[in-house]
């Protein structure tokens, strides 16, 4: 795990739904793009003296700031965002300082944490991926300089970043599906509750 095949899997499996499923719009056609230009410079990186950046993560960076900068109540979602960019550096210390690795997937463990922050913190699918990923993508970058502090090399926007962003895109948006789901069975159930009588 952490090698970036569920990035390019995932990934792919995202440009689809976004291509085939999304309305033809603007918002599509951005989405879009902006997957496949994820794709096409995953393996390129920026070194600057011992600081090394993936050029996917400053598009990463860029994108998630655009759909961070759409959300209604900027402010409020901006403090989300600092509240997720400070949870995902005290997960992936808490996770590099316990042996936790040694019974769950380092990859799954933050995920999972990360999604059950973001649920918490805001509603509505495009909230919680425009200030979570855009606190995700800010708190690489400090923890990066974090690490950079205590010479330990780290590339800002690695795989295993990219896997865990993606891992979380996908339980957000498997969520937002569930929950639509039960909604609707719930307004059907209510509205024909007498019909079901008549039948039972």
């Amino acid at each position: 795990m952490g090698n970036g095949l569920i990035f390019y899997w995932l990934c792919w499996v995202l440009w689809i739904i976004v291509t085939f499923f999304m309305k033809k719009e603007k918002q599509r056609m951005f989405l879009a793009c902006w997957i496949l230009l994820l794709i096409l410079f995953s393996n390129l990186q920026l070194s600057i003296d011992l600081f090394s950046i993936s050029v996917s993560f400053i598009i990463f960076l860029g994108g998630t700031l655009f759909l961070h900068v759409k959300l209604p109540r900027l402010i409020y979602h901006s403090i989300i965002s600092f509240i997720v960019c400070i949870g995902y550096i005290g997960i992936l210390i808490w996770v590099n300082i316990t042996p936790i690795s040694l019974f769950l997937p380092q990859l799954i463990t933050v995920s999972v944490l990360l999604l059950i922050l973001i649920m918490l913190l805001t509603n509505g699918l495009l909230n919680r991926l425009g200030a979570g990923l855009f606190g995700i993508a800010c708190g690489e970058m400090v923890f990066s300089m974090i690490m950079a502090n205590y010479s330990i090399q780290k590339t800002v926007g690695d795989m295993i970043f990219f896997d865990c962003v993606l891992i979380v895109t996908m339980l957000l948006l498997c969520s937002s599906i569930f929950l639509t789901l039960n909604r609707k069975i719930y307004i059907f159930v209510s509205t024909n509750r007498h019909l079901i009588k008549q039948r039972a």
